[in-house]
């Protein structure tokens, strides 16, 4: 068994009632600069595979259809200071092998339809490893994105 920790900045899409009441939430790493710290060894996302193809059932996220689902309000963008720990199986004679390992990134398409890329699955071995916990920060930052509004879209034809 191996501990790996991740350190990263959380994106959470938080939809929220008429009442300004949570109703659902739902976040990703974003796949910058993420860190990774395996047995006292620190990799980022750039020392391992990245791989979009392989694994079914891990799709990109639309924010607008999630608040439209939700039947929220309001939507909120918050961005936090995060890490999650987890553990991977390896045989107890193996040392850890960043040439074994791939990261799982998709979409994450923001309501105005600009996109950022987001860590949802770590894999060793050909094991997927999608199931970890995000602890925050007690600091983040806030920023409504739902309903969109005119000003967040761009129009191309005013500078024509």
């Amino acid at each position: 068994m191996v501990a790996i920790k991740i350190n990263g900045i959380e994106k959470c899409l938080d939809a929220r009632d008429e009442n300004d009441d949570c109703i659902s939430m739902f976040s990703r790493f974003s796949c910058d600069d993420l860190v990774f710290e395996v047995d006292g060894n620190v990799y980022d996302i750039g020392d391992f595979d990245e791989t979009y193809e392989e694994f079914d059932g891990i799709d990109e996220v639309d924010a607008a259809e999630f608040f439209e689902e939700e039947d929220a309000s309001t939507g909120i963008l918050f961005t936090n200071k995060a890490s999650c720990a987890f553990n991977i199986e390896i045989d107890e004679d193996e040392e850890f092998d960043p040439q074994k390992t791939q990261v799982v990134c998709r979409d994450f398409i923001y309501p105005n339809e600009t996109d950022e890329s987001m860590f949802v699955a770590f894999v060793y071995d050909s094991v997927l490893y999608s199931d970890y916990c995000i602890e925050t920060d007690k600091g983040y930052d806030e920023e409504q994105i739902w309903p969109i509004s005119d000003d967040d879209w761009c129009d191309d034809e005013d500078d024509e």
